[in-house]
């Protein structure tokens, strides 16, 4: 039996609607059902990372999630994405600043109901009785969710005070998130 199949046998059993809402979920969570990945922003992706030089060697850098990443993650896929930059450019150390992580509203699943009522009949006569019962099932609307961290970094060839060290941090973050080097 296929998937198709096994759809119109469920529909069988718990009704069309039930059946429309439970393949909306399953195309939402076949489309996004996973944290977003380390690559470029895009529609495709639902996420990830952008950045803007804004003077020679200095970025604006910032990643989005979705649904089902952490604000941890988006935060620590900036840095990479900040030491990436650095190390593109030649230089060894970086200077990160301006870090800030917020949660968004980035979506909204609307609500639905469904109704089902049976009624009885009984007459004798000229005197009919009629009995009924109506039962409303709610589904209330979801907002979803989704963190962003956005960052400053300026990349500087030699170590001073407060840098970071751009190879150490990517090295240290490509094997938290089991990321492929470039």
């Amino acid at each position: 039996m296929d998937a198709l199949d096994q759809i119109h046998a469920l529909a069988g059993r718990i009704g069309e609607k039930d059946v429309k809402n439970l393949v909306l979920i399953l195309i939402i969570f076949g489309l996004f059902g996973c944290a977003t990945s380390y690559a470029p922003k895009s529609f495709w992706n639902d996420g990830g990372f952008s950045e803007t030089e804004v003077q020679p060697g200095l970025f604006m850098v910032r990643f989005v999630g979705n649904e089902f990443t952490s604000s941890e993650r988006t935060a620590d896929l900036a840095m990479l994405r900040a030491a990436d930059l650095c190390l593109a450019q030649g230089a060894e150390f970086m200077f990160l600043g301006n870090i800030a992580t917020e949660v968004v509203q980035s979506g909204y699943i609307p609500g639905s109901s469904s109704t089902t009522s049976s009624a009885t009949g009984y007459g004798a006569g000229s005197i009919a009785t009629a009995y009924g019962t109506s039962q409303t099932t709610i589904t209330p609307p979801t907002a979803l969710y989704s963190p962003e961290t956005g960052l400053t970094v300026a990349c500087s060839e030699e170590k001073a005070d407060g840098a970071w060290n751009a190879a150490f941090l990517a090295q240290k973050m490509r094997t938290k998130y089991k990321i492929s080097s470039n």
